[in-house]
């Protein structure tokens, strides 16, 4: 529970907010109060599913099936609105914790209290598939366990929401290692998908993993097609058959939920046994406990504010019409804003404000996040200094936003497009993060290829395809010293003439290599992967090669599949493997470990190592000296993008969208962005020295978005849409944002926005 932001409407719909419970994919949830006093979970749909008129009509349908809902292990629909200018739906609010949370803190359940917990799920499946409606995203998160047993939430608006998004092939929705195979294939789900996840969700509880591990997005969505589930660590011979059962990859051999219902009602002993506490381990009922005594957070009490506030617009009970961008939140009120001070906003993406001269952020592929300013930006290189970089700057955001005067002029008018500066054609699909230096881009591409690029103007300088493997290059180019540095999927290292692209040397690991290259000194670092994706990975390789010649200085053998850069700082490499690993760069000797299963790209910054957890949904900050955690953020989605750090604030992104910006120092949420994608896994963070300037894309299969927000709010600045998907990071430099996308484009915009259209280059 989360207090309530300035600029946070005061009611929707009559009810009263309290505070905020999270968000995801399809929107905002608070916390409120009906007039009677009764607490309601308030979800207000995102804008940009809120603007497709085919999303309210499914919306509107699916509402009326979901009220008709009444399970005893379900979250009843309360009431809703599918006509106003931003939906909402309220369900009955369920004090507790999630099942996500409770495995986390205290372990794995007994086999007793997973067939329980098993029952009750079974049940609620059972009436929610009577009534017409699939789940579709039943994962641990989405399974409350509070004070009178355990509860289902969040279904009602997943079909409306998939058909929406799955119209693009590919697709899918759902949490990677909890989805069906149908799902992951983005084919037709039915009641039968549920109960596949619900085998997933059984086994999470019983041994504290999924049934397919943890792997990146692209491995785990592989297994779940693919691969058995892993039940070795299901004790129970009998909730091992049962889950066995549930995830069977043909639906047609699942069992239904009441067929299964009735299987596991034969293990709980006593039919009232979830009407309470009492079947579950006594430290998650203690916890439980606990939790239903929380009050919720104060309101805040604003700074005077003169201009607009963000996240309000006027009340319009009208849907908006074509080319009408949907505000924020209808029927909002708020002491704090005047009715002067709500115009709507006229453009293609609601809430978008110049900033002028100001700090703002850009958002942009892959969960790549870069920093820069108005004038002149210079890339960070992919080095593994973690973005601590250049501290000039940092703080500039926070002081900023505390000494703004109590009356400010209104913004000047709105920017929403990113201004196209040029783009080049390759004809190759692109998933390699572009890197910036010294006035060229380089970008890596299929069957071995490294492109150089002017970065002015788009023109090619040169292109290198090298053997013997000629396998894709889908990490950044490192450029260190006058050389790039360029790994590929076939195993392979080539140091590179920067100017030239003649080749220096070759380094043949012998394995994948996924990952940049990592340069500190005289010392090239990489990692490689035992295995594949048919075959599985068995672990890899973290190798140690002297780069003026790439002799071999050390080489290191890693538990788990590596296919993102350690971080480098002080002389220590902080290496992601079966925990976070703290190495002697000169020697590879280990200095701690930090136990945690699922680390995801590390980042230094100020002697804290930050990492996202991905099957965890977590953000940790460990100390870099002693391994001993500071902090750790919950964000509600897979965290799959390196964490940039800036100013202080860590910003980072997940799968389902959502952008974070948490206090580096204490891990709180100082704001928080939904896009209309997800956020990819393969970029690493970027920013201009400044740190004013944060770059993401957010995209699905079929199209993607580069956007720019302000650094210190995360309103939105501008945008650019590309045709295809952005799966990667993009770079700043010489006051311009570069991405690439996997229609085979380079794309050059200008940081300040505007629009401007222009001949793509051609390779």
């Amino acid at each position: 529970m989360e207090a309530l932001r300035p600029g946070d409407p005061e009611r929707i719909g009559g009810y009263l907010l309290q505070a905020r419970l999270g968000a995801g994919g399809m929107g905002q949830v608070f916390l409120a109060r009906s007039p009677g006093g009764m607490p309601v979970a308030l979800k207000v749909v995102h804008p940009n599913l809120a603007g497709d008129r085919g999303f309210r009509a499914r919306f509107r349908r699916e509402v009326e099936a979901a009220r008709s809902v009444s399970g005893a292990f379900t979250a009843p629909v309360v009431d809703a609105d599918p006509d106003v200018r931003l939906p909402w739906l309220a369900t009955a609010f369920l004090p507790g914790l999630s099942l996500q949370d409770a495995v986390l803190a205290h372990g794995p359940f007994p086999a007793p209290a997973a067939f329980a917990l098993g029952a009750g799920l079974a049940e609620a499946l059972d009436s929610i598939h009577r009534a017409g409606v699939v789940h579709r995203d039943l994962k641990p998160s989405n399974v409350m366990l509070g004070p009178d047993g355990p509860r289902v939430i969040d279904f009602g608006i997943a079909y409306a929401a998939e058909a929406t998004v799955v119209t693009q092939t590919g697709h899918a929705i759902g949490s990677p290692g909890f989805l069906s195979p149908e799902q992951a294939r983005g084919g037709e789900t039915g009641p039968a998908s549920d109960v596949f996840s619900l085998g997933a969700v059984l086994c999470y509880a019983a041994t504290a993993d999924g049934p397919f591990g943890r792997a990146t997005v692209a491995v785990l969505l592989y297994r779940v097609v693919h691969e058995s589930p892993r039940l070795d660590a299901v004790g129970d011979p009998e909730l091992r058959a049962l889950i066995a059962a549930c995830l069977d990859k043909d639906p047609e051999r699942r069992p239904a939920a009441g067929d299964l219902l009735r299987r596991l009602a034969d293990r709980v002993p006593r039919t009232d046994v979830l009407q309470g506490t009492a079947w579950l381990p006594p430290p998650v009922a203690a916890d439980i406990a606990q939790r239903g005594r929380q009050a919720p957070p104060p309101r805040p009490v604003p700074p005077p504010h003169a201009g607009p506030v963000p996240g309000m617009a006027p009340s319009d009970a009208t849907p908006p019409g074509p080319g009408t961008p949907p505000g924020p939140y209808e029927g909002a009120r708020s002491p704090r804003a005047s009715r002067a001070s709500l115009a709507p906003v006229a453009s293609r993406w609601p809430g978008v404000a110049s900033l002028g001269r100001r700090r703002f952020l850009v958002l942009g592929g892959s969960g790549a996040l870069l920093a820069a300013g108005g004038g002149v930006a210079a890339a960070m290189a992919a080095t593994g200094d973690g973005g601590g970089g250049d501290r000039q700057g940092q703080g500039q955001a926070t002081a900023a936003a505390s000494t703004r005067p109590a009356t400010a002029p209104a913004p000047p008018p709105p920017t929403h497009d990113g201004k196209l500066r040029w783009k080049h054609a390759t004809g190759a699909y692109l998933v390699s993060n572009p890197t910036v230096a010294d006035g060229i881009v380089y970008v890596g591409g299929a069957k071995g290829t490294l492109l150089a690029l002017d970065a002015d103007t788009g023109k090619r300088r040169w292109r290198q395809r090298v053997g013997p493997t000629g396998a894709d290059v889908r990490a950044a180019p490192t450029v260190a010293g006058g050389v790039v540095y360029m790994t590929s999927l076939g195993g392979d290292l080539y140091a590179l003439a920067a100017r030239t692209g003649r080749v220096k040397w070759h380094y043949l690991a012998g394995e994948l290599v996924g990952a940049a290259a990592i340069v500190g000194g005289d010392t090239v670092y990489v990692v490689s992967q035992v295995g594949n994706i048919a075959s599985g990975f068995k672990g890899g390789y973290l190798t140690a090669l002297d780069a003026a010649g790439g002799a071999v200085r050390w080489r290191r053998r890693t538990k788990e599949s590596i296919n993102s850069e350690p971080a480098l700082a002080g002389g220590v490499l902080y290496v992601p493997d079966d925990s976070l690993y703290a190495l002697d760069a000169a020697t590879g000797r280990v200095k701690w470990v930090y136990k945690n299963k699922d680390v995801h790209r590390p980042v230094v910054a100020d002697g804290v190592v930050y990492f996202g957890n991905f099957q965890g949904e977590e953000v940790h900050a460990v100390d870099a000296a002693t391994g001993k955690r500071k902090w750790k953020y919950a964000t509600g989605g897979p965290v799959t993008a390196r964490p940039l750090v800036a100013g202080g604030t860590v910003y980072v992104g997940n799968w389902d969208g959502d952008m974070y910006a948490l206090d580096a120092a204490t891990g709180a949420m100082r704001w928080q962005l939904q896009t209309s994608g997800q956020i990819q896994s393969n970029a690493a963070p970027a920013r201009s020295a400044g740190g004013n300037l944060i770059c993401f894309g957010s995209g699905v299969f079929t199209t993607g978005n580069l956007y720019a927000v302000d650094a210190a709010t995360g309103r939105p600045v501008w945008r650019h849409e590309t045709s295809k998907g952005i799966e990667s990071s993009p770079a700043v430099g010489r006051g311009t944002v570069y991405i690439t996308s996997t229609n085979g484009f380079v794309y050059a915009l200008d940081v300040r926005g505007g629009t401007k259209t222009v001949p793509p280059t051609a390779d």
